[in-house]
């Protein structure tokens, strides 16, 4: 009788995270704040009791029991506790990984139980792997359990695996994102025909995300990847391009910011000197 064959198969990681930064529990009273601060890695906050506010150079998120907010590599945070009478009880951790994936979770998750056994897990194991009670660096125990470490990390990769299920579960337009070159590609490129089409007209990022059913953090990501800036950076550099072309054909300042959408002449021509070096008038009569 002939042996079975056996194939193998490689299973595709979806979200990797390379180091454990920190993990913190923290048990916060009211008028508590946490100075703005940005870094390389990402930052995740989980409320056990109470509520907290955080604020972002983009937003201001109110947070309650088993809520959880994302902060994603290079964004400016700080966090603080307003009228209420009541501790407030938060679990932050800090990782760094490379996984884009991890951009879809965008805002405010509401976690389900299955989640919030999770984050108990992390805590769990943290605190019979590392000196108790966390601090910024990270020490490991005297006698930490054999493969603790790695549990750890790999609870983090659930948790965020499941919340990603969550957000694009039931939603046929959403495509997950892989690291294929193709595929940022055609991301990138659709973003763009969408900007090049509202040239004489507005677009925000959020419409753009409402479009293509991904999250604004993972499409900075992806374009900027593919074209060095971001999204809106490159939307602003089309307009002045289309500013250029106006302008050769003698066009009044205020005619130009008109038909381009900008708030006023004034801003366009401050928009259109830290593009171009000159200013828009200069720039007309050199041309």
């Amino acid at each position: 009788m002939a042996m079975k064959k056996y194939y193998t198969y490689t299973v595709k990681k979806l979200i990797t995270v390379q180091q454990l930064v920190t993990i913190e529990y923290l048990q916060v009273e009211k008028d508590f704040f946490y100075p703005e601060e940005s870094h390389d890695f990402y930052e995740f906050v989980c409320v056990e009791k109470g509520s907290i506010i955080c604020k972002t150079e983009n937003e201001e998120v109110f947070l309650q029991k088993k809520d959880f907010f994302l902060i994603p590599p290079n964004l400016s945070h700080s966090y603080c506790v307003k009228d209420t009478d009541a501790t407030t009880v938060i679990t932050v951790v800090c990782f760094k990984s490379k996984s884009n994936t991890i951009s879809i979770i965008d805002g405010i998750k509401h976690l389900d139980e299955d989640t919030v056994e999770l984050v108990k897990k992390i805590l769990k194991e943290a605190a019979e792997t590392f000196v108790f009670p966390f601090d910024k660096k990270l020490t490991l125990n005297t006698h930490p359990r054999l493969g603790s470490q790695q549990l750890i990390e790999n609870y983090i990769e659930e948790l965020l695996i499941k919340l990603v299920q969550l957000t694009t579960y039931n939603n046929q337009s959403f495509r997950i994102a892989t690291n294929s070159f193709d595929v940022k590609k055609s991301i990138t490129n659709e973003i763009i025909k969408m900007l090049k089409s509202n040239i004489y007209g507005k677009i925000t990022l959020a419409d753009i995300c409402n479009r293509m059913f991904y999250s604004k953090t993972f499409l900075n990501s992806v374009f900027k990847e593919t074209k060095g800036i971001t999204i809106m950076q490159y939307y602003q550099a089309l307009k002045i391009d289309e500013a250029k072309l106006l302008l050769n054909k003698k066009e009044s300042i205020t005619s130009v910011s008109e038909k381009l959408c900008f708030e006023s002449p004034q801003y366009f021509s401050k928009v259109f000197k830290a593009k171009v070096g000159e200013t828009p008038t200069k720039y007309r009569k050199n041309t």
